[in-house]
């Protein structure tokens, strides 16, 4: 997948942003996500009528990874099940929709960090449900900007990556895609190795930005 643009954002956010657009919500030693790490130092020898002394304990915090969401979108219940089944077992949270209406009410409900788009779907293709997620965003942006004064007011941002999943990949669809607001185009059929593989990357790439201080 290509470099994304990351951002943060709330599931809260969206959903306010989704009503003003007028869309309808439906070793022995272990390292503790979260949790305080005592690193185990040496204690010093001891002998008969000696008392041992024990180094202080060293606390190190492991912070938690940050939670990462897949919204897998398409209207065949086997294709879903293709791309869900090894994200699933490879430890990834997914969430699905059977058509491009219904992803956006799940993307305004969940923020994913990541939409796997089908493109021909029926009550609102991958096209238009990408830009409606874009506008989304974009809503929400511009409410946050305009509550915290930020000149920064309207202007819109890209906070999810949006991967087309189709059997169409002509150079009028992939201009149509990046038009909507896409990222990336995987064509059917996708190898699920690769795509846990590349899922997997995109996820500690956000997790890094995570832990970098503001």
């Amino acid at each position: 997948m290509a470099q994304p643009m990351l951002a943060s954002r709330q599931p809260a956010d969206l959903t306010t942003a989704a009503a003003t657009a007028g869309v309808a919500g439906p070793s022995s030693s272990h390292l503790v996500p979260g949790c305080a790490f005592d690193a185990a130092h040496p204690v010093a020898s001891t002998s008969a009528g000696t008392t041992a002394h024990h180094a202080p304990t060293t606390h190190v915090i492991v912070p938690a990874p940050p939670p990462f969401t897949v919204l897998i979108v398409d209207d065949n219940a086997i294709n879903r099940r293709m791309l869900q089944f090894p994200l699933s077992k490879a430890g990834i949270s997914c969430v699905e929709a059977a058509d491009g209406l219904e992803a956006v009410q799940m993307f305004a409900l969940h923020a994913p960090d990541l939409v796997l788009m089908d493109i021909t779907m029926p009550v609102m293709d991958g096209f238009q449900a990408s830009f409606e997620i874009r506008q989304l965003e974009h809503f929400a942006a511009a409410e946050q900007d305009e509550h915290s004064g930020s000149s920064m007011a309207g202007r819109a941002r890209r906070n999810c990556r949006i991967v087309a999943t189709t059997s169409l990949q002509s150079e009028a669809d992939l201009r149509h895609g990046q038009e909507a607001g896409m990222d990336d185009w995987l064509v059917k059929p996708i190898k699920p190795a690769k795509l846990v593989a590349d899922v997997k990357a995109f996820q500690q790439m956000l997790a890094v930005e995570a832990a970098i201080p503001s």
